[in-house]
């Protein structure tokens, strides 16, 4: 038998349980006018007042389903027939937040339907919380378990399907919303069972995989290492996530050699190729490296042919120069080209060695002064730096002397001792 002070805090209860069920009575009538006059789609300012009255209706809605729960921790043996009351009293309450979050969510004018058979209310101790478009795989996949236990245990089944697309697109946030509005349509189910048919949910993670892509994840997932500031534990809690994201199951065992081969490869326009491939595997990526190689071998040999050339215009560049300055000008006056030939200036300047022609300075150079050059006979330079040569002279018919032979010898022990 309940107490005296029990039966006074009940009356007080139910006495503000009546006063916000005509508050809510109030809002609801006040929501249903606001919709029933709704264009489609509805303008900024209908959408304002929709708002403003759901938030409305479900402030009243909640402090009636609180002051329900006080009843019954009251009265708990009276809490089955508590519970069905409230129910059956938040039918018309449900019927009009279902029709304004589908106003809100898919900007067109959803009628307020009658209660379908088996539909009660949501199970919000069960709703998943707002996906947002930037969440990981990981978080989607933990969000769709959620919803699907949402979806079950609220029998939005029962309901129309606009009405279950509210609720599902209610669950989104706006970027991931908007995207959805373009692609659904009120015949789509949230949920198909079958491979065949579509449906809202396909359409969510193909949004999904489409800004995660699967590659990615699992070349994520192969370039993760451990730093000195993370705790290795640490780590390998986000190792474990991001194997999850990458789906390494699905991989084989050469499967996985290639997924770590692309990881670990440095060559940047090999790893743009290899991203353009849809269906990459190990023996397909091998055929794309030893592509890649002949193309690297042959672009060193263009490279090099074409600096040889260019090494050539120098000296022949710097051997007109020097033979103009001489022709036009005094003895005193080209005296420092006399000194400084011009087609040795020119080699300076561009960082040639005048000894060699190769990339770098006359002092770094491996062959002594006293070398002899194969093509003039001269000393103090070999072949590709010769100025004659370049000038198209003919080869020199003396033989090499012998200070080439040992020139050779000078700089192949110079090389080995490096």
């Amino acid at each position: 038998m309940a107490s005296k002070a029990d039966a006074e805090q009940t009356d007080t209860i139910q006495r503000s349980l009546a006063a916000q069920k005509g508050h809510l009575t109030r809002a609801v009538t006040a929501l249903k006018g606001i919709i029933a006059a709704s264009d489609a789609p509805p303008g900024s300012s209908t959408i304002a007042e929709v708002k403003s009255g759901l938030a409305k209706v479900k402030e009243h809605q909640s402090k009636i389903v609180a002051r329900y729960g006080e009843l019954i921790r009251l009265n708990p043996d009276n809490a089955d027939e508590l519970t069905t009351k409230m129910n059956a009293e938040g039918k018309e309450a449900d019927q009009v937040i279902i029709a304004a979050v589908g106003l809100l969510n898919l900007q067109v004018a959803v009628p307020v339907q009658a209660a379908t058979e088996g539909f009660t209310k949501p199970n919000e101790a069960l709703k998943p919380p707002t996906l947002k478009k930037d969440d990981s795989p990981v978080v989607f996949a933990s969000w769709k378990d959620r919803f699907g236990s949402y979806y079950r245990t609220s029998n939005f089944q029962k309901l129309e399907i606009p009405d279950q697309q509210s609720y599902f697109l209610s669950c989104l946030d706006s970027t991931l919303q908007m995207r959805l509005k373009r692609d659904i349509h009120d015949t789509l189910p949230v949920f198909s069972a079958s491979a065949d048919i579509d449906s809202c949910l396909r359409k969510l993670e193909h949004i999904f995989q489409t800004t995660n892509p699967i590659f990615a994840r699992r070349i994520d997932f192969f370039r993760q290492s451990h730093t000195q500031n993370t705790s290795f534990t640490d780590f390998l809690v986000r190792l474990r996530a991001a194997a999850e994201e990458a789906n390494l199951s699905d991989l084989d065992f050469n499967g996985l050699i290639a997924m770590k081969g692309v990881a670990a490869c440095q060559d940047e326009e090999l790893n743009k190729i290899v991203l353009r491939e849809k269906n990459l595997n190990l023996a397909r990526l091998e055929e794309l490296a030893e592509q890649r190689e002949v193309e690297i071998a042959s672009l060193q040999v263009k490279h090099r042919r074409k600096g040889e050339g260019a090494i050539a215009n120098v000296v022949r560049a710097g051997a007109r120069r020097q033979h103009n300055g001489n022709s036009s000008g005094s003895k005193k006056k080209n005296g420092a080209n006399a000194k400084t030939p011009q087609w040795r200036a020119e080699f300076r300047r561009l960082g040639k060695c005048e000894r060699c022609a190769k990339s770098h300075d006359i002092a770094k150079c491996t062959y002594p002064a006293d070398v002899v050059c194969t093509w003039c006979q001269k000393k103090n330079h070999i072949q590709p730096a010769c100025q004659r040569k370049a000038q198209g002279s003919p080869r020199a018919t003396s033989a090499p002397t012998k200070s080439n032979a040992n020139a050779a010898t000078t700089k192949m022990v110079k090389s080995s001792s490096e």
